[in-house]
């Protein structure tokens, strides 16, 4: 069967369930309410800086529960963000990801915001994620909010088209004993957690987590690129929680982690030879302190500290932050509901100079603070609602950024209706203004210098959307966005000098949707399809990015999640996965199956078998591709 065959049946499958049958609706009167009404009732906090119900969020919002995780048989969080339509994800090597939200996916990607229990771990000075330095066990995530579009008027420059929060069990939740292994083609993981009760206000929670893979199963057609090899990882870390049920909570939160690798640096840019060691080390603290004020309102105080280390061949670095934020979520007064908040954080770096990269400034601190402050304004009874925001960032390489929003929510039995109008601004990363490296494009090796003085990114936005639940059984959402980006950074190469320099004259016009919908089809059948479309007329890209990310030509994503009961204590889930541009020659369609088969042999005993990419397609965004891998993993509770 060809691709395009496969991509057929799957849009095909999308549109059928996308259309609320008849049959559904009479019988909904029959059937108790089942889970979809009730998530419409989460309280999700990264849409509005405090706990509001999934039905009163006025933007493009996402939730993947600890139930979405377990049953997509993900062994990392790159992979578990695969659910969530908009977001496009491509592993690129044994240990490596791109993940994007609308677009401007890759390896490095600054254009979205990630945090855990709202700790940003974007990289202040790289202005992107690695996640290979990430060691949250999947077992102790509460739940992942996705919030896609423009939300700088509350969390800053760095969510340009996004935020991803990941939030993890309170010491409660962990309470007791557990145990998940996993073995398999990749190699093999360990997680243990244990929580437990100090007194009747207090909790505490250890986990500890290993992992090793051989990087075998990543391998380059043409040999023209080596995966990382003899990948090894090891953490841990521990939570405790004082809960007062009457005003205060207080979280207290650490974790550190070790990781080495034989780095192939196949996706690398800078692209080393093939072989060099790697290093990583990281760790945290947080301490967090809730006081109620009121029903949905309170005071929020947070701080932390991060280092991250890396040590590549002979490139070293290790980059430090601190931050620190005061939220105040204000008790209705009328028909105002205000937020308002203000941090700072400050971020120091080193690095030695290496025989491929250097830095103008070996050693650097960056100072920034914020402030923002969000009205929500009601403007006919508990239905139409007018939100408006705005957050100034300060830096003190003299940027001064204000990034408004202005959103319009409906809502009424069971539906909602919102529009919304953003501008967002950020200020040029430290690599982009001050780094020099190497970079191997087209056969021949580049010297990359900065020219400095670049200017700040702008981005223009428009949004529009409609959720609803249309019975017990169904619930439907659609988004829709026009972005119109400004002045963006990208790396020119000049073939007579073998030199490349960032500018700032990318630009242009990003516009598209995104469906999806939740049907509970049976009683022991539930699915999930989403599709996503995407058109980018983006001008000034180098001729990779263009390769990536077609330019006037349609993209399309779709997805299907599948989650099915053959028995009580048997499941079967299935994550379809085509992705395509018909109209681009130079982009191939992609379509990937993800599989499991659960069985919980006992209360406090459950088995189950995984396969990822059982059809052997891979995302052409790599030069290595993934071959089919399977494993087994067993979670024992004690």
């Amino acid at each position: 069967m060809t691709r395009p065959t496969y991509g057929t049946i799957v849009l095909l499958l999308l549109a059928w369930c996308m259309v609320p049958p008849s049959v559904c609706a009479q019988e909904s009167d029959d059937l108790e309410t089942m889970d979809i009404a009730q998530l419409m009732e989460v309280r999700v906090t990264t849409a509005s800086r405090r706990p509001d119900r999934l039905s009163r969020v006025a933007g493009a919002v996402s939730v993947i529960t600890e139930e979405d995780i377990a049953r997509s048989g993900a062994s990392s969080i790159p992979e578990a963000l695969q659910l969530v339509p908009g977001v496009h994800v491509t592993r690129m090597d044994t240990d490596k990801w791109a993940v994007g939200i609308r677009g401007f996916s890759n390896m490095f990607g600054n254009k979205q915001l990630v945090l855990i229990n709202g700790r940003p771990i974007t990289s202040p000075t790289f202005t992107g994620v690695f996640w290979n330095n990430q060691a949250v066990p999947l077992s102790t995530i509460k739940r992942i909010e996705v919030v896609r579009g423009v939300w700088t008027s509350l969390w800053g420059a760095d969510s340009f088209n996004g935020v991803i929060n990941i939030i993890t069990k309170t010491a409660a939740e962990m309470n007791g004993g557990t145990s998940v292994t996993r073995v398999g083609t990749e190699g093999l993981e360990q997680t243990l957690s244990y929580g437990m009760h100090v007194d009747q206000d207090t909790d505490v929670a250890f986990f500890g987590k290993g992992s090793y893979s051989d990087g075998l199963s990543m391998r380059s057609p043409d040999g023209s690129a080596r995966s990382t090899q003899e990948w090894k990882q090891g953490s841990t870390g521990l939570r405790v929680d004082w809960d007062n049920a009457f005003t205060d909570t207080l979280s207290f939160e650490a974790a550190g982690a070790l990781t080495r690798s034989e780095d192939g640096a196949g996706v690398m840019r800078p692209k080393y030879p093939a072989g060099f060691s790697n290093e990583n080390h990281s760790g945290y603290m947080q301490f967090t302190w809730d006081r109620r004020t009121g029903l949905d309102a309170g005071v929020r105080f947070r701080t932390s500290y991060s280092a991250d280390g890396m040590s590549m061949g002979d490139f070293r670095g290790v980059v430090n932050l601190v931050d620190m934020e005061v939220l105040h979520a204000m008790l209705q007064n009328g028909s105002h509901r205000f937020t308002w908040g203000v941090g700072t954080r400050v971020a120091w770096d080193d690095f030695d100079a290496s025989d491929h990269i250097r830095i103008e400034e070996n050693q650097n601190t960056r100072f920034d603070a914020n402030a923002f402050v969000q009205d929500r304004i009601t403007l006919h009874d508990d239905d139409l609602f007018l939100i408006l925001g705005l957050k100034l960032d300060y830096r003190d390489s003299g940027f001064l950024g204000l990034q408004p929003t202005a959103r319009l929510l409906y809502t009424k039995d069971n539906q909602e209706l919102w529009i919304a109008a953003s501008h967002a601004r950020r200020s040029p990363d430290r690599w982009s203004e001050d780094g020099s490296y190497r970079i191997d494009y087209q056969g021949h090796t580049y010297t990359l210098e900065n020219p400095g003085g670049l200017k700040n990114e702008r981005l223009y936005s428009l949004e529009a959307g409609y959720r609803q639940i249309i019975s017990p059984q169904l619930e439907f959402d659609i988004s829709t966005y026009v972005n119109h980006y400004d002045s963006m950074t990208h790396i020119s190469y000049d073939e007579s000098t073998y030199t490349a320099t960032v500018d700032n004259d990318m630009w242009g016009t990003a516009y598209g949707m995104e469906a999806a919908a939740d049907w509970k089809l049976k009683e022991r059948l539930t699915l999930r399809p989403s599709l996503g479309v995407l058109v980018q007329n983006i001008r000034g890209g180098d001729e990779e990015w263009t390769r990536h990310n077609p330019t006037g030509d349609p993209i399309y994503e779709a997805k299907l999640f599948s989650m099915l009961d053959i028995l009580p204590e048997v499941g079967f889930n299935t994550l379809l996965q085509y992705r395509a541009c018909p109209t681009e020659d130079d982009f191939d369609p992609t379509f990937t199956v993800d599989a499991s088969l659960s069985w919980q042999a006992r209360q406090d005993l459950k088995l189950e078998l995984i396969g990822q990419n059982i059809f052997d397609d891979n995302d052409k965004s790599s030069p290595l591709e993934n071959d089919p891998s399977f494993s087994v993993r067993a979670t024992w509770k004690f």
